[in-house]
């Protein structure tokens, strides 16, 4: 359903904190979508309550195209997105299934709605059921530096990734970005160290064996971490993963 064109008859609520937002269909490079410019005006009128923004996506079979009233991706995400939000805290971003959907451009375009609100947001949640839809690590980084800005004090402090590939080197960009984070959870699709990138390495157990290594070699002092969470998007143990990253972070209180 598009929901875009039913903000236009919304009124103004002036006590709200949270809005949970389904931007529609997502189908190759489009999304349904017909009146983005009415959310970016009901997000401009609460500007100053708006404590907490989720944004969901899902997707649909090609043969369901000619139904729906499709704008492009880039668009849908930035027109309604076009605002200045001081107040917000938390942002969620979470992906459903979606077939047949434009990995790359997808991915471009909901990213590009994290650096606009880094300035405030404590909470950053990108949430995917499907590895097809993971982060990398250079997407990682572009993620988390909209956050480097801020002071370990003031800055990001819970995070939720989905991300393609753990290794060593991402452990260390989250630490070294993001040294005031108290709570992380990754969803992770895959384990390998530096020294298995180049090579195909099937059994898992050899890339636990080279992930636990290298992380042998790192210690995280001063990483303010005090809580993280492994999920497998495959067949890995998550909590042998959680175990060998805290190993080398002093300060971490629970791991699961």
């Amino acid at each position: 359903m598009d929901v875009s064109c039913l903000f236009d008859m919304l009124g103004y609520f002036p006590q709200l904190r949270h809005l949970c937002l389904d931007l529609g269909i997502v189908l190759d490079t489009y999304i349904q979508m017909s009146t983005p410019t009415a959310i970016a005006r009901f997000l401009n009128d609460h500007a100053k309550t708006l404590q907490s923004l989720t944004v969901k996506v899902s997707g649909i079979s090609r043969v369901f195209r000619h139904m729906f009233r499709l704008l492009e991706i880039e668009q849908g995400f930035h027109i309604p997105f076009d605002v200045s939000l001081p107040s917000l805290l938390t942002l969620s971003i979470s992906h459903e299934c979606i077939p047949g959907s434009d990995m790359p451009v997808m991915k471009s375009a909901v990213l590009a709605l994290i650096p606009q609100f880094s300035d405030t947001v404590s909470t950053l949640l990108y949430n995917a059921f499907t590895d097809n839809i993971a982060l990398t690590y250079e997407e990682v980084n572009t993620v988390v530096s909209a956050f480097s800005h801020r002071s370990p004090e003031t800055g990001l402090k819970v995070l939720l990734l989905a991300v393609d590939i753990l290794s060593p080197e991402l452990v260390d960009l989250l630490a070294n970005t993001l040294p005031g984070l108290v709570k992380l959870t990754l969803k992770v699709r895959n384990v390998q160290s530096h020294s298995q990138q180049f090579k195909v390495t099937p059994d898992i157990f050899r890339m636990l064996d080279g992930f636990r290594a290298e992380m042998k070699t790192r210690l995280y002092d001063e990483w303010a971490l005090r809580r993280l969470t492994v999920v497998s998007l495959s067949d890995f143990d998550q909590s042998s993963i959680a175990e060998i990253i805290t190993q080398s972070i002093p300060n971490i209180q629970k791991w699961t």
